[in-house]
């Protein structure tokens, strides 16, 4: 696609109806609020699905099978989402030999490489790491013009193993890391309202177990696990706001051919989570609050827990090769 940088999941900014923030790692769709579309990778949430400033995904695109846009209406299998669905579907690793490549480009280098393990298993691994902060920082310290410059760094690791435990049964490991650094360049003296540092750190990491069993002609079983942490760091000179979370979710799913017309789906998604918050911030007034750091400031704690669990059934009808009639039902408590 023109423009997508061979990137499947930038393709979809091309798309109508869809539009990207500038400078932000968030897309909106058909008008709705940026969090109201939800990013997920084999079915399992993830909080972003693009670095810092939209430069690329998350996953390096040659790991990536396809890329599901669901725009509004989608399936009972999706919920919490008013705008739409972007899942990523991973691959399965090349068995005929072992492949490899590396990269670079003006913003980042990296390396992928995938083969067979064994008669029955497979790997893909890659890793991506980004310079172009680097470069931005070297230039504003040498020109005078940079009075206040952003400088993005991302890092991202990438893990697909799979199994064939027989010809009906299947078991797939995916581990993917990220992590994305915004900088604020300052220049001494050239903005009395900004000084010190200045910095955005968004991190997540998943590790995403499968298994996948034909139990006869007629009955098939997917079940998944997701466990990981998300992490939101912003600071402003001695001001901060630290967000850390552990999630799990799980999803599970049993398809039942009744025959070649109707097919039903009955399936699980639900998800924990925890979080732990600390923020330091100005006060606006020198009453109320508990000051700390010399009266200017409040520093608080929160932390929580919160668990939403839905069920759903999903099933199609297929009248003729033109017409499929698809009823679903989705009950979620949260």
């Amino acid at each position: 696609a023109p423009g997508a940088q061979e990137d499947p999941v930038k393709a979809i900014q091309n798309l109508p109806g869809v539009a990207n923030q500038s400078f932000s790692s968030q897309i909106v769709i058909q008008g709705s609020e940026p969090d109201d579309t939800r990013y997920t990778i084999n079915g399992h949430e993830i909080p972003l699905i693009f670095h810092f400033g939209g430069l690329t995904s998350v996953v390096t695109p040659t790991a990536v099978k396809d890329v599901e846009f669901l725009a509004a209406g989608f399936g009972p299998e999706y919920g919490r989402a008013l705008g739409g669905i972007i899942n990523l579907n991973t691959k399965k690793a090349k068995t005929d030999r072992w492949h490899g490549e590396g990269f670079l480009d003006i913003t980042k280098l990296g390396v992928l490489t995938e083969g067979p393990l064994s008669d029955k298993s497979s790997l893909v691994a890659s890793a991506r790491i980004s310079y172009f902060g680097k470069v931005i920082e070297k230039v504003a310290e040498e020109m005078d013009d940079f009075g206040v410059t952003a400088a993005p760094e991302f890092q991202d690791y990438y893990v697909n193993y799979e199994y064939e435990i027989s010809k009906d049964e299947r078991f797939s490991l995916v581990a993917i890391s990220s992590k994305d650094t915004l900088e604020l360049i300052v220049k001494e003296g050239n903005d009395p309202n900004i000084e010190g540092d200045i910095s955005n750190t968004t991190t997540f990491s998943r590790v995403i177990p499968r298994y996948i069993k034909i139990i006869n002609e007629k009955t098939k079983l997917d079940i998944s696990l997701a466990a990981g942490t998300d992490s939101l760091n912003f600071k402003l000179g001695e001001r901060f706001f630290d967000l850390n979370s552990t999630i799990l979710t799980q999803r599970g799913e049993v398809e039942y051919k009744y025959n070649e017309k109707l097919t039903n789906y009955i399936g699980t998604d639900i998800q924990w989570r925890k979080f732990d918050l600390d923020i330091l911030f100005p006060n606006r007034s020198s009453g109320g609050g508990v000051n700390s750091g010399g009266g200017n400031a409040t520093f608080a704690s929160l932390s929580g827990e919160n668990t939403e669990t839905a069920i759903y059934s999903r099933n199609t009808y297929k009248f003729s090769d033109k017409l499929t009639l698809s009823p679903n039902l989705r009950a979620e408590y949260f």
